[in-house]
């Protein structure tokens, strides 16, 4: 399996034996990810270069496999290598002129095909090279790629008028002119991830999460390393946290890894977090992935550190499940009760502890754990049945392929009975197996007092940028919940475009609808989520009125703004 060279670099450099010019280029965006709803359809994108310098510069493009590392990083390997790769799907349809010094305000060049995949950039020269990603119809889920962009000499037939006189014997004899000129050509890197069909929200079927605690290279500080392997068949994205408790001391929280990180379809990343030194004691490390679910997963490792080294094993995630979201209607006054089923699908036994915590969602529904929160129900509320007889606490062995409830009961009683609204607590449940680890998985319960219930909000946020690549206009609208109840608003995003013909003095005409992406859990009081769409074409340059539509609360919202595309 040959390998391509690749540095995604966005200053690059060319140099020769004949000269001391240095050449630089940029290349942009380093990643695309366009989407396409069904297999048998394509979608357009597009890539930017400019001459950064005053010489003529010469280029090729060349497009491949894209295969990832475990540390997420990516390598090129020739087209055909990779299972899952788009890179066979994807046409160059040509590059057009954007800027070139001197050039009249208002010129517009035509997009001209490449030969051979080469073109050159005049000094200061911007080009946009259209590519098209053609999918069959059985196509489904998520593939990768990448374009290349390497510059290159000049054509031969360019170089021999600007041969040394000393050099054209050498010529006569046969050597390349390449050879003789060392001309070193650089590359510079485009990530194509691409999304077939409308992909679910992704769950713990999809995922596998697995941690280690190891000492590092030079043997004085430790690594510990969450893997998260893709088992859906779209990409997924992951962020880490992680939380280190030492015995008789406090906790600390850091990042798990460097953020945010995808992992392709069917592959493994590790998220590495490396601290130079750790006083010796015991340990407890808790990481915790959010990939794109309603909660995060997460393990946790007991690991110890003493002169002679660190001492630690490797943790997998256990097969146990309980409820993501519970919403529950409970009358205020007095003391409620409900359950929370908990399934092992382990072989063998496990042991289940559970607790009370405060939570939010994030404002992009993210499930957030927090110390305390003002509308939760944490300090009412107490988990029974079964209970440990010795600690009091809920604790209990669940056999395999076996379910128990747990039961949650909360205290309204002092709570007036005319009271309405939402409450809400999570119950953090953890399963451990030994010999394997401990998993910890969290179950957000949304409580609804009935009586008066307001949903109200405002928008307080408005965000609109053009999706890298592909052009597509994205619209984020942030939306607070000013209600006392959590609810899930829908809308659509109208846009009307500037046509000056239109009633003589012109006017806008409605150019399209966009309706807003299904949120995956309900905007609690208080909270702002991003409400987010879409819109699957390019925008032509020109004046744009939108007209934001919120529904699903007491009264609709409908907020107007214009904006302008400029190049």
């Amino acid at each position: 399996m040959k390998k391509l060279k690749c540095l995604m670099l966005t200053l690059l450099f060319l140099i020769t034996s004949t000269s001391a010019l240095a050449m630089s280029f940029h290349w942009a965006p380093m990643s695309i990810e366009p989407t396409i709803d069904k297999g048998g359809k394509s979608v357009r994108f597009t890539i930017d270069i400019i001459n950064e310098t005053m010489e003529e510069q010469y280029f090729q493009i060349q497009i491949a496999d894209l295969k990832q590392k475990r540390d997420g990083s990516y390598e090129t390997l020739e087209m055909g290598s990779v299972e899952y790769s788009c890179a066979e799907w994807i046409e160059v349809l040509g590059a057009r002129t954007i800027f070139i010094p001197g050039m009249k305000e208002g010129k517009e060049f035509v997009l001209k095909p490449l030969n051979e995949m080469k073109f050159s950039l005049m000094g200061g020269e911007r080009k946009q090279i259209l590519f098209e990603i053609s999918t069959p119809k059985e196509a489904k889920g998520g593939y990768s790629a990448v374009v290349l962009c390497e510059s290159i000499p000049k054509p031969e037939e360019e170089l021999k008028e600007e041969i040394p006189e000393e050099l054209k014997e050498k010529l006569k004899e046969g050597a390349e002119i390449r050879k003789m000129t060392s001309i070193i050509g650089m590359q510079a890197s485009t990530v194509i991830l691409l999304t077939v069909g409308k992909q679910k929200r992704p769950s713990k079927k999809d995922i596998e999460f697995t941690g280690k605690v190891e000492p590092t290279e030079d043997g004085k500080g430790i690594k510990i390393i969450g893997s998260l392997t893709n088992k859906s068949i779209g990409h997924i994205f992951g962020k880490g946290e992680l939380r280190i408790r030492r015995k008789g001391g406090g906790r600390k929280e850091y990042p798990l890894g460097s953020g945010r990180g995808g992992v392709l379809r069917g592959l493994t990343v590790d998220f590495v977090s490396e601290f130079k030194k750790a006083m010796p004691g015991e340990y407890k490390a808790d990481l915790r992935i959010y990939y794109g679910a309603r909660r995060p997963i997460g393990i946790e490792i007991p690991f110890s550190v003493a002169r002679e080294g660190v001492t630690g094993k490797e943790v997998k995630t256990i097969d146990f499940d309980v409820p993501d979201v519970i919403e529950k209607t409970l009358p205020p006054g007095g003391r409620r009760v409900f359950t929370i089923p908990v399934m092992n699908y382990e072989a063998d036994i496990i042991h289940v502890k559970a607790r009370p915590i405060a939570f939010r969602f994030d404002e992009h529904g993210e499930l957030m754990l927090e110390e305390e929160g003002a509308l939760s129900a944490l300090s009412l509320t107490t988990l029974g049945w079964p209970l440990d007889k010795e600690t009091g606490e809920c604790e209990f062995d669940l056999r395999p392929g076996r379910w128990k409830r747990v039961r949650v009961e909360v205290d309204f009683s002092d709570l007036p009975k005319r009271t309405s609204g939402g409450r809400y607590v999570g119950i953090e449940f953890s399963g451990e197996k030994e010999g394997i680890g401990t998993t910890i998985l969290t179950t957000s319960v949304l409580l609804t007092m009935p009586g008066e219930l307001k949903k109200k909000g405002e928008i307080v946020d408005i965000r609109i940028f053009r999706a890298e690549g592909t052009g597509f206009m994205n619209f984020w609208v942030g939306f607070k919940n000013t209600g006392n109840i959590h609810f899930s608003p829908t809308g659509k995003i109208v846009l009307r475009k500037w046509n000056e013909k239109l009633n003589v003095e012109g006017g806008f005409e409605e150019f399209a609808e966009i309706p807003f992406e299904e949120l995956s859990v309900p905007i609690l009081p208080n909270d702002i989520r991003f409400l987010k769409a879409t819109c699957p074409q390019e925008l032509e340059l020109g004046k744009y009125s939108m007209e934001i539509n919120i529904e699903g609360t007491d009264e609709a919202l409908k907020v107007k703004r214009e904006f302008i595309i400029k190049k």
